[in-house]
This record gives structure tokens, C-alpha cells and sequence, in this order.
């Protein structure tokens, strides 16, 4: 089954906006869609250069074992989010979740249940918005109902831009408010020494998927990963399947 999630419409809007539809990909130009927005803003925007197999796209290892979610502008047909989603079943045909390439995951994984991982998640900038966010989530909800998973995983990104003071600021925010318990910690490979870089007196902004998945009862799983390749700190953040069917089943947004 392709369609996981159905529409939004503008909440105080006389008339209704475009549906957001979330989907999986199936065919292979909706793939290729997917691909190219994550060039678009993961890559691009943050000025990676990279060397895919084909100009524009963003792929990896990964994706031949992953579904492809997206969340499609029913006015125009275009891709506006996106998130790569990764089953335990299929992470056991690849080998490994994609956060284990950055984290050792050991504490977390001896847990007996169910696992869904997404990774990256991506929203075109005009399309920056929690509606959009929601859509996404939304979808998510769907495979995890559909898998009967215990727990979301979810790899996200805080780009660290010049210094990495906004980045250190938003982790700092993080563990003090929003820390998983011992018994479901992750350890970076290659940690984000993030100490003394700023003296956070404002709580720094969270981007927009983070901050979707925090305010929904999200926990980060412990300390960032320095991404040298996307310049970014790279978290693990988790979701219990009691979390995501109390906001995401009954939304407004969801099928």
C-alpha cells in the first residue's frame, strides 16, 4: 500500500491550500524526485560537495534497502518533504541502522522491540512550515502502525554554520530539557566537542524536523556526532509508538 497519510488545509484560511499528501515513492521517477531534493537541501544548501553517480542526486548505501517517504504538493504534483525510512527488517538484510555508522548503539538496539528509523528528513525552504512537518510525521505514524514498531529512531541534522555556537547552544537546550534515560543512550564515533563554544543565554532555534519531533514528546538518545562531510551535529532522537499514536493517529492531517 503507497498512500500513508492524506491531506492538510491552512487552519484559518477561507480557502483551502493545496493538500499535502504523503506518500511512498513507488515509482522511479518518484525516486528520483526524492533524490534530488535531498541534493537539494541537504547538499546544496549546505554547501557539500559531493560526487553521486548522478549529478544532483543524493544517495547512498542505504537506499536499496529503505522506503522512501515524501510529501507531495497536490496542486502542482512536486516533492516538498521527504524522509528515508529504514525497518529492522531491512536494516538486518543491510547490515546495520543507518545511525550506526556515526553512533554505537548497543545499549539502545539490546532492548527487545520493534525499531523504525527515518534519516534524512528534508523540507524544501518554501515549504518550511509546521503543516508540512506534520504531513510528514503523519506519514511516519503510518509505517509505524503498518510495521507494528515499538520505537522511532530518528538521525537528524543541526547544521553548525560558521562556529557551531548556534548548534552547541541547541544541544545544550537538548539534554537539559529533553534527555532519554541511561538505558537508551547512544555514543557518537566521532563526537561534536561542543563545550565552551557559547554562553547560551537565548534558547537557541531548533530546525523545523527536530523541533516537530520534540514538541510531540521526542528524546534525544545523548550527545551529537560531527558530520565533517555536511558540517553538521548529527543526533539520534526517539519516539515511542504510545508517543506518536497519541499525536499523530487522531491529527487532523492523518488518513
Amino acid at each position: 500500500m503507497n498512500t500513508v497519510a492524506v491531506s492538510q488545509t491552512q487552519a484559518g484560511s477561507r480557502d483551502a491550500a493545496p493538500a499535502l499528501i504523503a506518500a511512498l515513492a513507488d515509482t522511479s521517477a518518484e525516486r528520483t524526485a526524492c533524490l534530488r531534493l535531498r541534493y537539494d537541501t541537504i547538499a546544496a544548501e549546505r554547501g557539500t560537495r559531493l560526487v553521486p553517480n548522478c549529478p544532483g542526486l543524493d544517495s547512498d548505501y542505504f537506499d536499496k534497502y529503505c522506503q522512501h517517504l515524501m510529501v507531495r504538493n497536490s496542486a502542482d504534483g512536486s516533492v516538498v518533504g521527504y524522509a528515508r525510512v529504514l525497518t529492522d527488517n531491512s536494516a538486518y538484510r543491510a547490515g546495520l541502522f543507518y545511525s550506526q555508522s556515526a553512533f554505537e548503539m548497543g545499549r539502545i538496539l539490546s532492548h527487545r522491540a520493534r525499531f523504525i528509523e527515518v534519516s534524512r528528513l528534508c523540507i524544501r525552504p518554501e515549504h518550511r512550515n509546521p503543516l508540512t512537518a506534520e504531513a510528514l510525521l503523519c506519514g511516519i505514524a503510518g509505517l509505524m502502525q503498518q510495521h507494528r514498531s515499538d520505537y522511532l529512531l530518528a538521525c537528524a541534522s543541526i547544521p553548525l554554520g560558521d562556529d557551531g555556537a548556534s548548534a552547541a547552544c541547541a544541544l545544550e537546550f537538548l539534554r537539559r530539557n529533553h534527555l532519554t534515560s541511561e538505558e537508551f543512550r547512544v555514543f557518537p564515533k566521532r563526537p561534536f566537542q561542543d563545550s565552551g563554544l557559547a554562553t547560551c543565554e537565548v534558547v537557541q532555534q531548533l530546525p523545523l524536523a527536530v523541533a516537530t519531533l520534540v514538541k510531540h514528546g521526542a528524546k534525544v538518545c545523548g550527545e551529537a556526532y560531527w558530520d565533517k562531510r555536511f558540517n553538521t551535529a548529527d543526533i539520534v532522537l526517539m519516539l515511542t509508538r504510545e508517543q506518536v499514536a497519541e499525536h499523530f493517529s487522531t491529527h487532523r492531517a492523518c488518513a
